[in-house]
């Protein structure tokens, strides 16, 4: 029924652009009653979700409540209901890629969102959930809508750099309606946090914990969870037996700290709020980036996704990515918006630090004999060219090989 629909109430569809578990996605044209056309998203009901009446109800309620979320970093439906027997939901349509599409594009070309990208996009997303998290109602209630199902595949990026968040409510729809059966939310277990793969009562933290999983893929372009098989892939989420990507270790140890407490088992030892951790992420960024510019990094940001959905559109397998973006980190401009694999802007650091760190241990040791009146100092009856030669004997510290 869905594939074949060609127009639906004042929306004329112009083509499918995807399906899931819940919904047909169509882009369409809406014209209103003044005779004005705008480009929206139209989600469609599954037929045999529409004939579920708990499911329904769910949906309705769920939408009346996601069309009050009036945010930048959102995507909320602005119109809903039934229209002969089809249930749906618009919403304003945007240019882009979700963040799936875009880690699973450069995978293949062994490259990585840089880390200024993957900071201006969590920190976005964050903005978001922190809204929702503290939405009131019109009686001044906090309803602490929790969004659930926080992945890759509901993180949209924009082709001008924009961040936003779609599915809103989805996920507890299909949870309390029992329609959660594994081929509905195929994909998406991996992001689960251990309370809500254990079927607990959840509250904000779990988004947190779920965004600490896709912050993991966004900096080192790996899974945390890559197991696919349900029942075995549940026990690990709930246990935390989850192994860190290789170039985890090559991330500023700022940033390890910050995800590793997002990870947290424990839902008391991980962040509070969204603002927390977007501090934590900022913090980092002011910290171990040369000069964090959101802006200049949205306007990259925008400028790879043009290319790459240019490209994804278009089938080709060699993504070009634009040379701007490539010389950014050679030039050490801003930002750049993505890096090879295999950078290590850490292990650069090691050996300046650790000599700043020998001078200061020397320096103290020298004023500790000073003041228990050690005299270390050479004998007075040696001339200076033999002090001199002396001092030359010394040997220089050997440099150990980086770590490949």
């Amino acid at each position: 029924m869905s594939q074949e629909l060609t127009q639906l109430g004042p929306y004329a569809i112009i083509e499918r652009i995807g399906s899931g578990g819940m919904a047909t996605v169509y882009r369409a044209q809406m014209r209103t009653n003044d005779g004005v056309t705008k480009v929206v998203a139209l989600k469609v009901l599954h037929p045999h979700l529409a004939a579920e009446n708990s499911f329904v109800k769910m949906f309705l309620k769920e939408c009346e409540l996601a069309v009050e979320l009036r945010h930048e970093n959102i995507v909320s439906p602005f119109d809903f209901g039934v229209i002969d027997g089809t249930y749906y939901m618009a919403m304003d349509y945007y240019r882009g890629l979700n963040l799936r599409t875009i880690l699973e594009t450069l995978r293949k070309q062994n490259l990585n969102l840089s880390t200024a990208s993957g900071i201006y996009i969590l920190t976005e997303v964050l903005l978001g959930l922190r809204y929702a998290h503290r939405f009131t109602d019109r009686e001044q209630r906090v309803l602490e809508i929790i969004h659930r199902d926080i992945s890759p595949q509901n993180i949209l990026v924009t082709t001008d750099g924009d961040i936003r968040l779609i599915d809103f409510g989805i996920a507890k729809i299909m949870g309390e309606t029992g329609l959660t059966e594994i081929g509905t939310i195929k994909g998406k277990l991996q992001y689960m946090s251990p309370e809500q793969a254990a079927g607990k009562k959840l509250d904000r933290r779990t988004d947190i914990y779920s965004l600490g999983v896709v912050s993991h893929e966004v900096f080192t372009g790996d899974m945390l969870f890559p197991d696919r098989e349900p029942t075995r892939l549940l026990r690990q989420i709930q246990v935390g037996d989850f192994r860190f990507a290789d170039d985890f270790d090559l991330l500023p140890t700022r940033l390890q700290r910050v995800i590793r407490k997002a990870l947290n088992r424990n839902v008391n030892k991980r962040y509070e709020e969204a603002k927390s951790f977007r501090d934590e992420l900022i913090g980092v960024a002011r910290r171990d980036l040369q000069a964090f510019n959101p802006t200049q990094t949205r306007r990259e940001l925008g400028m790879l996704i043009r290319s790459l959905r240019e490209s994804v559109e278009q089938g080709v397998e060699e993504i070009e990515v634009p040379s701007q973006l490539m010389e950014a980190e050679i030039e050490e401009a801003v930002s750049d918006s993505v890096r090879p694999r295999e950078s290590d802007p850490e292990r650069d650091m090691v050996w300046p630090k650790m000599f700043v760190y020998g001078c200061a241990v020397l320096l103290v040791l020298a004023l500790l004999l000073e003041v228990v009146g050690i005299d270390i100092r050479p004998e007075q009856t040696r001339s200076q060219d033999e002090i001199t030669a002396t001092v030359g004997e010394v040997a220089p510290a050997t440099r150990l090989p980086r770590r490949k």
